[in-house]
Protein backbone atom coordinates (compact mmCIF):
# COMPACT_ATOMS: atom_id res chain seq x y z
CA UNK A 1 0.00 0.00 0.00
CA UNK A 2 1.06 3.58 -0.62
CA UNK A 3 2.07 5.80 2.26
CA UNK A 4 -0.82 8.24 1.70
CA UNK A 5 -3.45 5.48 2.00
CA UNK A 6 -5.53 5.56 5.21
CA UNK A 7 -6.36 2.46 7.26
CA UNK A 8 -9.53 2.94 9.31
CA UNK A 9 -10.71 -0.39 10.68
CA UNK A 10 -13.02 -1.30 13.55
CA UNK A 11 -10.12 -3.02 15.34
CA UNK A 12 -8.28 0.29 15.66
CA UNK A 13 -4.99 -1.01 14.20
CA UNK A 14 -3.56 1.33 11.55
CA UNK A 15 -1.06 -1.13 10.08
CA UNK A 16 -1.38 -3.31 6.99
CA UNK A 17 -1.89 -6.96 7.82
CA UNK A 18 -2.96 -9.66 5.36
CA UNK A 19 -5.73 -9.07 2.86
CA UNK A 20 -6.94 -5.46 2.81
CA UNK A 21 -10.26 -4.24 1.38
CA UNK A 22 -11.23 -0.67 0.48
CA UNK A 23 -14.54 1.05 1.19
CA UNK A 24 -16.22 2.62 -1.84
CA UNK A 25 -17.52 5.61 0.13
CA UNK A 26 -14.69 6.78 2.40
CA UNK A 27 -11.92 5.07 0.34
CA UNK A 28 -10.30 3.87 3.56
CA UNK A 29 -8.83 0.39 3.96
CA UNK A 30 -9.92 -2.30 6.43
CA UNK A 31 -8.58 -5.71 7.38
CA UNK A 32 -10.43 -8.51 5.63
CA UNK A 33 -10.38 -10.82 8.67
CA UNK A 34 -12.10 -8.11 10.76
CA UNK A 35 -15.04 -8.37 8.32
CA UNK A 36 -15.11 -12.21 8.23
CA UNK A 37 -13.53 -12.31 4.76
CA UNK A 38 -10.82 -14.92 4.31
CA UNK A 39 -10.23 -14.96 0.54
CA UNK A 40 -10.28 -12.34 -2.19
CA UNK A 41 -13.14 -14.15 -3.94
CA UNK A 42 -15.36 -13.45 -0.91
CA UNK A 43 -15.03 -9.67 -1.27
CA UNK A 44 -18.43 -8.28 -2.39
CA UNK A 45 -18.71 -6.32 -5.60
CA UNK A 46 -19.83 -3.25 -3.68
CA UNK A 47 -18.15 -3.07 -0.28
CA UNK A 48 -19.10 -0.42 2.29
CA UNK A 49 -17.38 -0.48 5.65
CA UNK A 50 -19.18 -0.72 8.98
CA UNK A 51 -18.20 2.84 9.91
CA UNK A 52 -19.91 4.30 6.84
CA UNK A 53 -22.99 2.16 7.35
CA UNK A 54 -23.30 3.12 11.02
CA UNK A 55 -21.64 6.51 11.54
CA UNK A 56 -21.65 8.02 15.04
CA UNK A 57 -24.52 10.34 15.95
CA UNK A 58 -26.47 9.46 12.85
CA UNK A 59 -30.17 10.23 12.48
CA UNK A 60 -32.02 7.01 11.82
CA UNK A 61 -34.78 8.90 9.99
CA UNK A 62 -32.25 10.11 7.39
CA UNK A 63 -30.14 6.98 7.09
CA UNK A 64 -31.48 6.02 3.65
CA UNK A 65 -32.24 9.55 2.48
CA UNK A 66 -29.40 9.74 -0.05
CA UNK A 67 -28.50 6.61 -1.93
CA UNK A 68 -24.87 6.65 -3.06
CA UNK A 69 -25.58 4.45 -6.09
CA UNK A 70 -28.21 6.91 -7.24
CA UNK A 71 -26.07 9.98 -6.68
CA UNK A 72 -22.92 8.58 -8.31
CA UNK A 73 -24.11 6.06 -10.89
CA UNK A 74 -27.81 6.82 -11.38
CA UNK A 75 -28.85 3.29 -10.36
CA UNK A 76 -31.71 2.55 -7.97
CA UNK A 77 -32.52 -0.49 -5.88
CA UNK A 78 -34.28 -3.22 -7.87
CA UNK A 79 -36.71 -5.73 -6.39
CA UNK A 80 -36.60 -9.45 -7.07
CA UNK A 81 -39.87 -9.27 -9.00
CA UNK A 82 -38.43 -6.80 -11.54
CA UNK A 83 -36.66 -7.54 -14.77
CA UNK A 84 -33.17 -8.92 -14.27
CA UNK A 85 -31.93 -8.22 -17.79
CA UNK A 86 -28.69 -6.30 -17.29
CA UNK A 87 -28.96 -4.53 -20.65
CA UNK A 88 -32.50 -3.29 -19.94
CA UNK A 89 -31.55 -2.16 -16.45
CA UNK A 90 -28.44 -0.38 -17.73
CA UNK A 91 -30.46 1.53 -20.34
CA UNK A 92 -33.07 2.43 -17.73
CA UNK A 93 -30.43 3.66 -15.30
CA UNK A 94 -28.80 5.76 -18.03
CA UNK A 95 -32.13 7.49 -18.67
CA UNK A 96 -32.57 8.15 -14.96
CA UNK A 97 -29.01 9.47 -14.70
CA UNK A 98 -29.53 11.87 -17.62
CA UNK A 99 -32.80 13.12 -16.13
CA UNK A 100 -31.14 13.54 -12.73
CA UNK A 101 -28.19 15.47 -14.21
CA UNK A 102 -30.54 17.68 -16.20
CA UNK A 103 -32.63 18.55 -13.14
CA UNK A 104 -29.45 19.32 -11.16
CA UNK A 105 -28.18 21.59 -13.93
CA UNK A 106 -31.51 23.44 -13.94
CA UNK A 107 -31.21 24.05 -10.19
CA UNK A 108 -27.68 25.40 -10.68
CA UNK A 109 -28.97 27.70 -13.41
CA UNK A 110 -31.69 28.91 -11.03
CA UNK A 111 -29.03 29.90 -8.47
CA UNK A 112 -27.02 31.62 -11.20
CA UNK A 113 -30.10 33.61 -12.24
CA UNK A 114 -30.45 34.79 -8.64
CA UNK A 115 -26.90 36.17 -8.66
CA UNK A 116 -27.62 37.80 -12.00
CA UNK A 117 -30.66 39.56 -10.53
CA UNK A 118 -28.53 40.84 -7.64
CA UNK A 119 -25.99 42.26 -10.10
CA UNK A 120 -28.81 43.90 -12.05
CA UNK A 121 -30.02 45.64 -8.88
CA UNK A 122 -26.47 46.88 -8.26
CA UNK A 123 -26.34 48.26 -11.80
CA UNK A 124 -29.69 50.03 -11.37
CA UNK A 125 -28.48 51.91 -8.28
CA UNK A 126 -26.57 55.12 -8.95
CA UNK A 127 -23.81 54.83 -6.33
CA UNK A 128 -23.98 51.31 -4.97
CA UNK A 129 -21.26 50.44 -2.39
CA UNK A 130 -20.47 47.18 -4.25
CA UNK A 131 -19.94 48.79 -7.65
CA UNK A 132 -16.19 49.08 -7.01
CA UNK A 133 -15.91 45.33 -7.68
CA UNK A 134 -16.24 46.17 -11.37
CA UNK A 135 -13.61 48.92 -11.42
CA UNK A 136 -11.84 46.76 -14.01
CA UNK A 137 -13.49 44.66 -16.73
CA UNK A 138 -14.04 41.05 -15.75
CA UNK A 139 -12.66 38.25 -17.88
CA UNK A 140 -15.19 36.83 -20.32
CA UNK A 141 -15.06 33.09 -19.82
CA UNK A 142 -16.99 30.58 -21.96
CA UNK A 143 -19.03 27.67 -20.66
CA UNK A 144 -16.86 25.04 -18.90
CA UNK A 145 -17.61 22.22 -21.36
CA UNK A 146 -16.88 24.48 -24.34
CA UNK A 147 -13.63 25.63 -22.76
CA UNK A 148 -12.56 21.99 -22.32
CA UNK A 149 -13.47 21.26 -25.95
CA UNK A 150 -11.43 24.26 -27.07
CA UNK A 151 -8.42 23.10 -25.04
CA UNK A 152 -8.65 19.64 -26.60
CA UNK A 153 -8.73 21.16 -30.08
CA UNK A 154 -5.72 23.34 -29.29
CA UNK A 155 -3.78 20.36 -27.95
CA UNK A 156 -4.60 18.39 -31.09
CA UNK A 157 -3.48 21.29 -33.25
CA UNK A 158 -0.23 21.61 -31.31
CA UNK A 159 0.46 17.90 -31.75
CA UNK A 160 -0.12 18.22 -35.49
CA UNK A 161 2.19 21.22 -35.71
CA UNK A 162 4.84 19.39 -33.72
CA UNK A 163 4.61 16.39 -36.03
CA UNK A 164 4.84 18.64 -39.09
CA UNK A 165 7.89 20.48 -37.76
CA UNK A 166 9.53 17.18 -36.83
CA UNK A 167 9.15 15.84 -40.36
CA UNK A 168 10.26 19.10 -42.02
CA UNK A 169 13.59 19.84 -43.70
CA UNK A 170 16.66 21.02 -41.84
CA UNK A 171 16.46 24.38 -43.59
CA UNK A 172 13.78 25.49 -41.16
CA UNK A 173 16.11 24.80 -38.23
CA UNK A 174 18.91 26.85 -39.74
CA UNK A 175 16.58 29.79 -40.34
CA UNK A 176 15.37 29.56 -36.75
CA UNK A 177 18.93 29.56 -35.42
CA UNK A 178 19.81 32.57 -37.52
CA UNK A 179 16.83 34.43 -36.08
CA UNK A 180 17.69 33.53 -32.51
CA UNK A 181 21.37 34.51 -32.64
CA UNK A 182 20.93 38.31 -32.75
CA UNK A 183 18.34 38.07 -29.99
CA UNK A 184 20.91 36.36 -27.79
CA UNK A 185 23.46 39.09 -28.53
CA UNK A 186 21.00 41.81 -27.58
CA UNK A 187 20.51 40.42 -24.07
CA UNK A 188 22.70 42.48 -21.71
CA UNK A 189 25.24 40.76 -19.54
CA UNK A 190 24.54 40.39 -15.86
CA UNK A 191 27.78 42.19 -15.05
CA UNK A 192 26.54 45.34 -16.82
CA UNK A 193 23.81 45.98 -14.24
CA UNK A 194 24.85 48.29 -11.38
CA UNK A 195 25.58 46.55 -8.08
CA UNK A 196 24.57 48.17 -4.82
CA UNK A 197 26.84 48.01 -1.79
CA UNK A 198 25.12 47.85 1.60
CA UNK A 199 27.86 49.91 3.26
CA UNK A 200 27.44 52.60 0.61
CA UNK A 201 23.73 52.77 1.35
CA UNK A 202 24.37 53.12 5.08
CA UNK A 203 27.24 55.64 5.00
CA UNK A 204 26.12 57.76 2.06
CA UNK A 205 22.40 58.47 1.94
CA UNK A 206 19.94 57.06 -0.53
CA UNK A 207 20.66 60.02 -2.81
CA UNK A 208 23.60 58.17 -4.32
CA UNK A 209 21.45 55.19 -5.33
CA UNK A 210 20.77 55.12 -9.09
CA UNK A 211 17.32 56.34 -9.94
CA UNK A 212 16.54 53.33 -12.13
CA UNK A 213 16.90 50.96 -9.14
CA UNK A 214 14.30 52.73 -6.99
CA UNK A 215 10.77 51.43 -7.34
CA UNK A 216 8.39 54.07 -6.13
CA UNK A 217 4.84 52.76 -5.68
CA UNK A 218 2.40 54.57 -7.89
CA UNK A 219 -0.91 55.67 -6.37
CA UNK A 220 -3.95 53.84 -7.65
CA UNK A 221 -6.23 55.69 -9.98
CA UNK A 222 -9.49 56.96 -8.59
CA UNK A 223 -12.46 54.65 -9.10
CA UNK A 224 -15.04 56.16 -11.41
CA UNK A 225 -18.59 54.99 -10.69
CA UNK A 226 -19.59 55.49 -14.33
CA UNK A 227 -16.82 53.16 -15.54
CA UNK A 228 -17.77 50.62 -12.89
CA UNK A 229 -21.35 50.70 -14.07
CA UNK A 230 -20.33 50.21 -17.71
CA UNK A 231 -18.12 47.26 -16.78
CA UNK A 232 -20.95 45.76 -14.74
CA UNK A 233 -23.43 46.14 -17.59
CA UNK A 234 -20.96 44.50 -19.96
CA UNK A 235 -20.51 41.64 -17.49
CA UNK A 236 -24.29 41.21 -17.15
CA UNK A 237 -24.66 41.13 -20.93
CA UNK A 238 -22.00 38.41 -21.18
CA UNK A 239 -23.71 36.45 -18.38
CA UNK A 240 -27.02 36.63 -20.22
CA UNK A 241 -25.39 35.21 -23.33
CA UNK A 242 -24.05 32.31 -21.23
CA UNK A 243 -27.54 31.68 -19.85
CA UNK A 244 -28.95 31.57 -23.38
CA UNK A 245 -26.28 29.08 -24.43
CA UNK A 246 -27.03 26.94 -21.40
CA UNK A 247 -30.76 26.98 -22.15
CA UNK A 248 -30.07 25.93 -25.74
CA UNK A 249 -28.01 23.02 -24.43
CA UNK A 250 -30.85 22.04 -22.10
CA UNK A 251 -33.29 22.12 -25.00
CA UNK A 252 -31.05 19.83 -27.05
CA UNK A 253 -30.73 17.39 -24.15
CA UNK A 254 -34.49 17.36 -23.59
CA UNK A 255 -35.14 16.75 -27.28
CA UNK A 256 -32.79 13.76 -27.17
CA UNK A 257 -34.27 12.44 -23.93
CA UNK A 258 -37.98 12.74 -24.79
CA UNK A 259 -38.05 9.97 -27.46
CA UNK A 260 -36.34 7.58 -25.04
CA UNK A 261 -38.88 8.26 -22.30
CA UNK A 262 -41.89 8.01 -24.62
CA UNK A 263 -41.02 4.42 -25.50
CA UNK A 264 -41.82 3.18 -21.99
CA UNK A 265 -45.00 5.21 -21.52
CA UNK A 266 -48.15 3.12 -21.30
CA UNK A 267 -51.30 4.86 -20.09
CA UNK A 268 -53.05 1.55 -19.35
CA UNK A 269 -50.65 0.79 -16.49
CA UNK A 270 -51.16 4.11 -14.69
CA UNK A 271 -54.28 3.14 -12.64
CA UNK A 272 -52.71 -0.14 -11.55
CA UNK A 273 -49.48 1.60 -10.65
CA UNK A 274 -51.35 4.21 -8.61
CA UNK A 275 -53.25 1.56 -6.66
CA UNK A 276 -50.07 -0.40 -5.98
CA UNK A 277 -48.32 2.73 -4.75
CA UNK A 278 -51.21 3.58 -2.43
CA UNK A 279 -51.20 0.06 -0.98
CA UNK A 280 -47.47 0.25 -0.42
CA UNK A 281 -47.78 3.62 1.34
CA UNK A 282 -50.49 2.25 3.65
CA UNK A 283 -48.39 -0.78 4.51
CA UNK A 284 -45.40 1.41 5.27
CA UNK A 285 -47.53 3.63 7.52
CA UNK A 286 -48.81 0.60 9.45
CA UNK A 287 -45.29 -0.76 9.77
CA UNK A 288 -44.07 2.60 11.10
CA UNK A 289 -46.85 2.72 13.71
CA UNK A 290 -46.04 -0.82 14.83
CA UNK A 291 -42.36 0.00 15.21
CA UNK A 292 -43.21 3.05 17.34
CA UNK A 293 -45.47 0.96 19.58
CA UNK A 294 -42.83 -1.72 20.13
CA UNK A 295 -40.10 0.83 20.87
CA UNK A 296 -41.79 1.98 24.12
Amino acid sequence: MKREEIINCTCGITEEDGLMIQCELCLCWQHAYCNNIERESQVPEKYICYICQNPPRQRSSRKYMHDQDWLKHGSLAVGNYHCRDEQVLRERFEKLKKSHDLSGALLELKDYMHTLRVKTKIAQAKNHPKSYLWSKPWEKLPLPEKAELKDENENTKQDDDHQYSKNGDETGDTVLLSLLKPVKDEVPDVAEFPKLDLNTLIENNLDQVPVNTLRIPQPEAAIDSADCRLNLLEHIQHSQSLVEERLNDFEEQINKLEPLLEEEENSEQYPKLRQTTQMLMRDLTVFKEMSQMTSF
